[in-house]
């Protein structure tokens, strides 16, 4: 998972039938464009779920997938005081 991910937005194309979507063989993450911020954000913990899936060889369903994101995604938007203790501080001096 040491990896550097690309992520880039798509346009929508009604042909789609995914909002995100992970690579491994060029490790990207496409997610599509004009979604709402949360659904944005959502869809991008989605695919870093199916990312650790696939680099831990995991076979969760993609319901456990939506469920880690948006549990994920609730917790960390209340409580944003987390990142900052995972990662310490952010801001610049």
């Amino acid at each position: 998972m040491s990896q550097n991910w690309k992520i880039q937005d798509i346009e929508l194309d009604t042909h789609l039938d995914w909002v995100g979507l992970c690579d491994p063989t060029d490790y990207t993450i496409s997610i599509v464009s004009h979604q709402r911020e949360e659904a944005t954000s959502i869809t991008l913990l989605h695919e870093l779920f199916h990312v650790m899936e696939k680099t831990l060889h995991l076979d969760l369903s993609e319901e456990v997938v939506d469920t880690l994101a948006v549990s994920t995604y609730h917790l960390f938007k209340s409580n944003p005081d987390l990142l900052e203790r995972i990662y310490g501080s952010t801001k610049k001096n």
